[in-house]
């Protein structure tokens, strides 16, 4: 035969019957004895739910397990072998969709709020910081030695001699080496042979260079 229990004899953990109810302190939840010792050996002595410490509850060695509802179990079940559980019973959420803006609107104040509290929280600490070291003797002691540091040079400067005046020195003008014309591209000496005395020249010019010695001109 099978049997509906209430969703309270479910451990939330192993999703089974509860074997061993323990009741935790903080949050009010039941939980298999043996999910208990697993959960506290993972979250280091902290509810697995709430995150609370719970340090004082798991070192107890007795007195743990919730009598009154393991017998409430065992009498709830008692000659059936099959059970399951009610289902959790979820109000309907209403869908209503957000107006253009809204959402940024609502992330701009939260924002906002956010970093109002974050400065009153910086401020705080920073007039309890100063008024702790208004209050220490060797802060004190520290500033003033400092201060007199800082003024001493102020002092040896009064009587010291003025510094020199760095001379100006005059620019130095370089005259610029002047580079000699390239020739055009298309320039090209002239090769042909006279015709008196058959001398090779390379010149552009019609006078044969032998003309000195010999008046030849080209034709």
């Amino acid at each position: 035969m099978n049997i509906v229990l209430p969703e309270r004899y479910q451990c939330p953990l192993c999703l089974e019957l509860l074997a061993s109810p323990v009741q935790l302190p903080c949050c009010q939840k039941h939980l298999c004895l043996g999910c208990f010792d697993r959960s506290i050996a993972i979250t280091s002595t902290t509810c697995a739910f709430c995150r609370n410490r719970i340090i004082g509850f798991a070192r107890r060695k007795s007195n743990k397990i919730d009598e009154a509802l393991s017998r409430e179990i065992q009498e709830k079940i008692q000659g059936f072998h099959e059970f399951t559980f009610e289902e959790e019973k979820i109000a309907p959420i209403d869908n209503i969709p957000a107006k253009p803006g809204e959402l940024q609107a609502y992330y701009e104040e939260c924002k906002q709020k956010r970093d109002m509290a974050l400065q009153a929280q910086e401020n705080e600490a920073l007039e309890k910081t100063l008024a702790f070291l208004e209050n220490d003797p060797e802060y004190n002691s520290s500033t003033k030695s400092f201060e007199i540091q800082q003024d001493t040079p102020k002092l040896y400067s009064i009587f010291s001699s003025p510094t020199p005046k760095k001379q100006l020195q005059r620019p130095r003008f370089t005259q610029k080496k002047s580079r000699a014309k390239p020739k055009p591209s298309h320039f090209s000496l002239k090769l042909w042979t006279c015709s008196s005395c058959t001398y090779l020249n390379k010149t552009n010019l019609k006078t044969c260079n032998m003309s000195v010695i010999l008046s030849c001109i080209s034709p």
